[in-house]
């Protein structure tokens, strides 16, 4: 303790000579920075000498200022005055002060590190413990000097870590010494042992290898204590679950719930089914099924109807798909909650006629819950959205691709090519629009791509503007019907309309690159801006029929459906 408060001082005595030491550092202007001379900056100065000694390996002083040395960190020629600075503070590193400072801190923490690592235990717990039973007043001893340790340890660091030397010592250890004590005990004890051998008395010899051999055990013991204990615990368990063994057979418990199941919940699940397949017009499948119980739990096996083959023996791919979603949407309505259904391509392996009831069955389930299709199947995007349409659902589309090297990208709405008209011009509009103002007056290259790119764009849409606006969707390509009643919406287009959009159709067959042409006989590529008003010009066309065919929806199409009904429901 006496030598930790010496060391302690001279650090103090160190730093006081160091900051005198550092009035070296101070140049004429006075322009040093704060913190200069502090121990980070004297670390920082000697990884500057150790990388000048690599830079500048001739060089007599470090780091160097010799005629064109640059400075290691700013990599930037040494002036006159910033080579005396760098004397300056060579000049200091290398002063007996700062030298003094660096060895009376390592001293003072090398000496603080052993104190605190210092053991103040004698022996372990276990061995106190046994040693409280054979000599109670020696383990006292023990604890005692413990103790006193302790403290001593403890205030030696609070007062190292506080700089306060004078607060009062904590009492020393009491005399005699510990190891003057036990080697006491340790004399009696050989003395004892050389009397009993010299007696011979083989009993107490005995005795005492006896005694020894179970304070071995019981010091092993101590160790795997928690195991054992653990063991006993486990061994208690398994002989009373083994007791009640017997009270645990489910034979009869078993064929009461397979009893309870074929009464309550296999054949409502069986009718179930059954409307699920007439739903999706498989009615010549008849669903059968098998109820048993294992262990409690009540196990259903789907299977056909007097035949003794599994059903994927008999039915084609597209009927057991068709099975299954039927015993799928059957579950569900048995189901007393209305969570969200997730159907990753449904229609796969379906034919027209499942595919369409299917849509039909799916947007019947959305109108009491979230239902969400993913589907590659541009068909029965089609059946859906007309199904949906039919009912008045409102439908979210959104498309997921490719971004980034990697799947799983989701943007709003259709791909370009499954997207709506009106959509598909309003996006060549904001395409033609942001390049118009940022390509040049004369086209380049690059920028004619651009061009002929909307104008292919283009051309398919005005084709699907024909499909759609113009003859009102009655034909669709991912559909199998015509729309006979829509036809009556095609009345009222007239020839100005027409030769807008031909005029506008043959203009992008002429710019797009579709045929190697001569160069001579190659059309001019328009200009953006040019496009831009072409678009504009081309949406009151559409915009037009399709008020139209609002019209004809509104004022005659929805009459005509709702009489026809009436007299089908008369």
């Amino acid at each position: 303790m006496d030598r930790l408060h010496e060391l302690h001082t001279a650090v103090l005595e160190a730093v006081e000579a160091d900051r005198v030491a550092q009035a070296l550092l101070q140049g004429e202007d006075g322009e040093e920075l704060a913190g200069t001379g502090s121990d980070t900056w004297k670390t920082l100065f000697r990884a500057a000498e150790a990388f000048s000694a690599q830079v500048y390996p001739h060089a007599e002083h470090h780091p160097s200022t010799d005629e064109g040395a640059h400075c290691v960190l700013c990599q930037q020629p040494l002036a006159q005055s910033a080579r005396e600075r760098l004397e300056r503070f060579r000049t200091y590193v290398a002063s007996e002060a700062a030298t003094a400072l660096n060895t009376a801190n390592t001293a003072l923490s090398n000496a603080a590190q052993r104190v605190a690592q210092g053991s103040t235990d004698v022996i372990d717990e276990a061995t106190l413990g046994d040693l409280r039973e054979l000599d109670a007043t020696t383990a006292s001893i023990v604890e005692v000097h413990q103790k006193a340790w302790s403290a001593r340890q403890e205030w030696t660091a609070q007062a190292y870590a506080t700089g306060n030397w004078s607060c009062p010592r904590p009492t020393p250890a009491p005399q005699p010494t510990l190891s003057a004590a036990l080697a006491e005990k340790a004399t009696a004890c050989r003395n004892k042992a050389a009397e009993l051998r010299a007696a011979r008395d083989q009993s107490r010899i005995q005795t005492l290898a006896n005694e020894k051999a179970f304070l071995a055990a019981k010091r092993g013991l101590a160790t795997v204590l928690p195991l054992v204990e653990q063991y006993v615990l486990d061994a208690r368990k398994a002989k009373h679950l083994k007791s009640l063994e017997d009270q645990l057979q489910t034979k009869a418990l078993s064929v009461r719930i397979t009893k309870m199941s074929q009464q309550h919940i296999t054949n409502e699940l069986l009718k179930a089914i059954q409307m699920e397949l007439g739903s999706l017009g498989a009615r010549t499948q008849k669903p059968s099924i098998k109820s048993r119980t294992s262990y409690g739990e009540n196990l259903i096996t789907l299977t056909l109807e007097n035949v003794n083959s599994p059903p994927g023996a008999i039915l084609s791919e597209g009927e057991q798909r068709a099975m299954g979603l039927a015993m799928f949407l059957a579950e569900v309505q048995l189901r007393a909650d209305k969570s969200t259904l997730v159907f990753d391509d449904p229609s796969t392996s379906l034919d027209h006629r499942f595919r369409k009831r299917m849509a039909r069955r799916l947007i019947v389930l959305a109108k009491e819950r979230q239902v969400i299709v993913f589907t590659h199947d541009a068909v029965f995007l089609t059946e859906l959205r007309m199904a949906a349409n039919s009912q008045g659902l409102e439908q979210t589309l959104k498309t997921v691709e490719w971004a980034d090297q990697r799947p799983g990208a989701v943007i709003e709405g259709l791909a370009w090519e499954n997207d709506k008209f009106f959509s598909q011009l309003d996006r060549i509009q904001k395409e033609s629009s942001h390049l118009a103002a940022s390509c040049n007056d004369q086209l380049n290259d690059a920028e004619s791509r651009q061009v002929r790119s909307l104008y292919a764009m283009l051309r398919g849409a005005l084709e699907r503007g024909i499909r759609e606006i113009v003859l009102f969707d009655t034909v669709h390509p991912f559909a199998d019907q015509v729309k006979i009643e829509n036809v009556g919406a095609i009345v009222g287009f007239s020839l100005e309309d027409w030769k807008a959009i031909v005029d506008l159709h043959d203009e992008c067959s002429g710019v797009i690159a579709a045929h190697d042409t001569p160069s001579d006989s190659q059309q001019e590529i328009p200009h953006p801006s040019e496009l831009v008003a072409k678009l504009k010009a081309i949406r009151p066309v559409f915009e037009g029929c399709k008020k139209r065919n609002s019209e004809f929806d509104i004022t005659t199409l929805k009459p005509h459906r709702e009489k026809r009904n009436a007299l089908r429901k008369a």
